[in-house]
């Protein structure tokens, strides 16, 4: 999943990552051209609700467990990547 736009680049870039699919808020229409030939046209492309706000927590239920933490929403800097 993707958080923001996907361009044509970024279109180029997952045309080579071995997924069933992708979900992004919108995409580029010669990007969506690109994803949606990918897997001989089996490519799953789905639009995200571009409003949608995440919960501050995620939870997972796993063979009857539940897991629950706190969502990663570092916006990452020039900094943070040093």
């Amino acid at each position: 999943a993707l958080s923001d736009h996907v361009d044509v680049e970024t279109a180029k870039v997952l045309k080579t990552e071995v997924s069933d699919g992708i979900v992004a808020p919108s995409y580029a229409p010669e990007a969506l051209e690109i994803l949606s030939a990918k897997k001989g046209g089996n490519f799953i492309v789905l639009q995200a609700d571009p409003n949608y706000s995440a919960p501050e927590n995620e939870y997972r239920e796993v063979f009857g467990m539940g897991f629950m933490q706190k969502r990663n929403d570092i916006i990452l800097t020039e900094t943070l990547a040093k």
